[in-house]
């Protein structure tokens, strides 16, 4: 993850801490939730790639590489947007009826990152990744033109 961007995702609203166990201690947060626009330190990320890999896409903040689109995911996201988002839909409490052989923490866990909120919530950030990033594909595709344009009218020799 770009070292200049980190002090930035930190200052979001919750980044503080990890979304899930709460641990204030800034040397534990060191992985990030792409699905979710999220950090979490190194318990929680192990339970995000054991029981929701597909939907959390676990990174590394030290380790792995980050694209352009990994980035803007912890730049629009942050802990306490997904919180709240899943916390005021009706659907994210877990369900007294499901049956399952995981404890009873795993499956609460399951419960709300597996849910209809939570998806919802997914689908909301991947739209505010994808429309950041066209709009800086299309800034730059403006700037190159202009730059083009002026190339090619100083290039030019004088009429006449």
């Amino acid at each position: 993850f770009p070292r200049l961007c980190l002090p930035i995702v930190k200052m979001l609203a919750g980044n503080h801490c990890c979304v899930d166990c709460g641990d204030e201690d800034g040397e534990r947060l060191e992985y990030a939730s792409l699905g979710y626009g999220t950090l979490l330190c190194q318990d929680c990320a192990y339970r995000h790639q054991t029981n929701t890999f597909a939907e959390s896409q676990v990174k590394s903040l030290e380790e792995d590489i980050w694209t352009y689109r990994s980035v803007l995911a912890l730049l629009e996201g942050s802990n306490t947007q997904m919180l709240e988002f899943i916390k005021n839909k009706p659907r994210w409490r877990p369900s007294k009826s499901a049956k399952t052989n995981d404890t009873e923490d795993v499956a609460a866990f399951k419960q709300i990152y597996l849910s209809k909120a939570a998806t919802a919530y997914r689908k909301l950030l991947a739209k505010k990744v994808d429309n950041t990033y066209i709009s800086q594909l299309q800034s730059m595709k403006e700037d190159d033109e202009a730059k083009a344009k002026i190339v090619l009218t100083t290039s030019l020799p004088p009429p006449g």
